[in-house]
C-alpha cells in the first residue's frame, strides 16, 4: 500500500506538467539542486523581456524597479520562514562559507562555536559563543523546499561538540541556498536570515560598493546605510538571480488552491515527499536475490541522532542512502552504479554514510513522482538481481567503460 497517494495526485499531475523539458531523466538529487520548471524559466523570460533592471545602487526608474522587487523577495522569505520582520534581515550572500565568514571572521568580538556531533561535510546547525551568550547558526538548505516549519520557533536537540552541552531558543542565523528550492537557472544566489541584534555586535573594518552613504580617503570615516542588510551586501547584489527567485515564489503560489496558504501546500509537499520516502524505503528493502540474499542495504536517515522538532513533531528530510549487494552479499561499485544509472536517465547522489566509504544517495523533491520511484525499482532489479560482482564487472567493461 502507497501511503497519502491520494494526497499525492495533484502533486504527481503538476509534476509531470512542469517537468516536460527533461521528463526522459529523473532527478533524485534534489538535495544539491533543485528542479526548475517550464513556467517558472517562461515568466521569468518574459519578464527580462518587457521589463528593463538595473543596478538598485543607481537612483534610475530601472533600479528603483529592481529594488522594489529585490525588497519583495526579502519579505517573501521572511514570511515564508516565519520571521518578524522587525527583529530579522534578509541578506544576499554567494554561499555558505560566505556566511560563516561573514559571522565568524571580525576583529572585535572573540567567541567560540560548536557543531553537530553527526555533521560529516555540511553544516546543519553551529552554537556559537560570543560575549557569554549562545548563538544558533542553522543550515536548511536540505530541507528547505520539503518540510513546512516556522524556523523562528524551532529547537534544536542533539549531541554538541562542544563547552555548549544543549540549546533551545531563538534562531539567530539561518542559511539555505535558493538553487536548492527552485533550480534557479542562475546559480549561486544563497540567504542568511539574521537576527538584527546579533548582527548589530559586528564590528565590520572593511566595506564595498553598496553599504555605505559616504567615506572618506583622508581619514578612517565611513557611514553605513541605514538598513542591516545593506551593511553586509559588499558589491551590487545578484539582482537578475533575485528577480528568477521571485518567479520561484510565484510558481509555489500557484500551487496553492482556494482556502489555502503557503504553508498548506508545504504540509503537502511534506506528506507526497514523505510517501515517496517511505515507500522507496520498503520496496527497496525487499528486493532479494534468487537466494534470498537481500540486493538493497538501505541506510535510513531517520537514524541520525539530530533532528528538528516543531509543534513536537519531529520532521525528517526525504532522503536515504543505500548499498547494493550482488548474490554473494558484497558491494557494487557506487561509482560504477552511477554511471549506468545516468546512462539509464536517472541521476542520482552520493553521500559519505559509512567511514570513509560512499554509498548512493536519494533525495526527493515535490516534483518527484511514484513513477520515478517505480523506475528506480526497477533499474536496480534488471541491472543488478542474480548477478555477481564478477558478472557485473565484465558487464560494465564491455557496455561502459569502454563507451564513457
Amino acid at each position: 500500500m502507497i501511503p497519502f497517494k491520494s494526497l499525492a495526485t495533484a502533486l504527481i499531475f503538476w509534476g509531470q506538467q512542469q517537468t516536460a523539458q527533461y521528463l526522459s531523466i529523473i532527478h533524485f538529487d534534489n538535495e544539491q539542486f533543485g528542479m526548475y520548471q517550464q513556467h517558472q524559466i517562461k515568466t521569468f523570460i518574459e519578464d527580462l523581456q518587457y521589463n528593463l533592471y538595473g543596478n538598485t545602487h543607481s537612483i534610475n526608474p530601472s533600479a528603483a524597479h529592481t529594488d522594489k522587487i529585490v525588497t519583495q523577495v526579502r519579505m517573501k522569505i521572511l514570511n515564508w520562514l516565519g520571521f518578524n520582520a522587525d527583529l530579522y534581515t534578509v541578506i544576499f550572500i554567494p554561499g555558505l562559507p560566505a556566511a560563516l565568514k561573514l559571522i565568524y571572521i571580525r576583529q572585535s568580538v572573540e567567541g567560540q562555536f560548536g557543531m553537530f556531533a553527526s555533521n560529516n561535510n555540511n553544516i546543519n546547525a553551529q552554537i556559537e559563543d560570543i560575549q557569554n551568550k549562545a548563538h544558533i547558526f542553522l543550515d536548511i538548505s536540505s530541507i528547505a523546499s520539503t518540510i513546512p516549519i516556522a524556523i523562528s520557533k524551532i529547537a534544536v536537540n542533539t549531541k554538541i561538540q562542544s563547552n555548549i552541552l544543549s540549546y533551545n531558543s531563538e534562531v539567530d542565523y539561518v542559511f539555505f541556498s535558493l538553487d536548492r528550492i527552485f533550480g534557479i537557472p542562475l546559480q549561486g544566489l544563497s540567504v542568511l536570515v539574521a537576527k538584527d541584534s546579533a548582527m548589530n555586535i559586528f564590528d565590520k573594518t572593511y566595506f564595498g560598493g553598496g553599504t555605505v552613504t559616504l567615506s572618506l580617503a583622508e581619514e578612517s570615516f565611513k557611514q553605513w546605510r541605514p538598513l542591516v542588510c545593506s551593511r553586509f551586501e559588499d558589491g551590487t547584489v545578484p539582482f537578475l538571480s533575485i528577480v528568477s527567485a521571485d518567479h520561484g515564489f510565484q510558481t509555489l503560489d500557484s500551487m496553492i488552491r482556494s482556502g489555502m496558504n503557503r504553508l498548506d501546500i508545504m504540509q503537502e509537499i511534506f506528506k507526497h515527499t514523505q510517501s515517496l520516502y517511505h515507500w522507496a524505503v520498503q520496496e527497496l528493502g525487499l528486493l532479494k536475490h534468487t537466494n534470498g540474499q537481500h540486493i538493497c542495504r538501505v541506510i535510513n536517515s531517520y537514524e541520525k541522532d539530530d533532528y528538528i522538532q516543531n509543534n513536537n513533531i519531529i520532521l525528517h528530510q526525504p532522503l536515504f542512502s543505500f548499498d547494493l549487494l550482488d548474490v554473494d552479499g558484497l558491494e557494487f561499485s557506487q561509482e560504477q552504479v552511477i554511471i549506468i544509472a545516468e546512462r539509464c536517465n536517472i541521476s542520482l547522489g552520493t553521500s559519505i554514510a559509512h567511514p570513509n566509504k560512499k554509498s548512493i544517495r536519494v533525495s526527493l523533491g515535490y516534483l518527484n513522482t511514484f513513477n520515478d520511484i517505480e523506475a528506480l525499482i526497477s533499474f536496480v532489479t534488471f541491472h543488478f538481481k542474480n548477478i555477481s560482482i564478477q558478472q557485473f564487472n565484465s558487464f560494465f567493461h564491455i557496455h561502459f567503460k569502454s563507451s564513457s
